[in-house]
């Protein structure tokens, strides 16, 4: 009689560990599962906000705000960065000449930053000598773009 009360002590103690770990496992899965969804969220979070970022990186080149971009656009600029492609083209705005053969130019649009709705500051090289220009501009009702040096500095 006592080996069977043993036994039946031995089964139901393995029964309730088997109960036990059941509801572990279920209970494990269950929180793997919620954290899978909310690891999906927040994926979809960070993509959502990334794409944001991407779009207004697109609309409005660095030191233009959204309000003056919105204002180039009654101008005629339908995008900030053709003002930055125009200077570009324009290095004759540049008031020093090249050294040792080289020309003075502007090298890209990614070293022109708005520092106003009216205000430009772009760097310039001749592949020797670099330096600024601090530039104003205006865009006339026909959407042709005026520039002018408000000051230079050569490095």
């Amino acid at each position: 009689m006592r080996g069977k009360n043993l036994i039946s002590v031995a089964l139901i103690a393995a029964l309730v560990v088997l109960v036990v770990v059941a509801v572990m496992f279920q209970t494990t899965k269950q929180t793997v599962r919620e954290h899978q969804i909310r690891a999906t969220k927040l994926q979809e979070k960070v993509d959502s906000l990334q794409a944001r970022v991407s779009e207004t990186e697109d609309r409005c080149p660095p030191g233009l705000s959204q309000f003056h971009k919105e204002g180039l656009v009654k101008q005629g600029i339908t995008d900030p960065n053709l003002l930055l492609s125009d200077l570009k083209e324009r290095p004759e705005l540049i008031p020093y000449e090249g050294v040792l053969g080289g020309t003075m130019f502007f090298p890209s649009e990614e070293y022109m930053w708005f520092v106003s709705d009216y205000w430009v500051l772009a760097y310039f090289e001749d592949g020797h000598r670099a330096g600024y220009l601090f530039l104003e501009y205006e865009v006339s009702q026909g959407g042709d773009i005026f520039w002018k040096v408000v000051t230079s500095q050569l490095q």
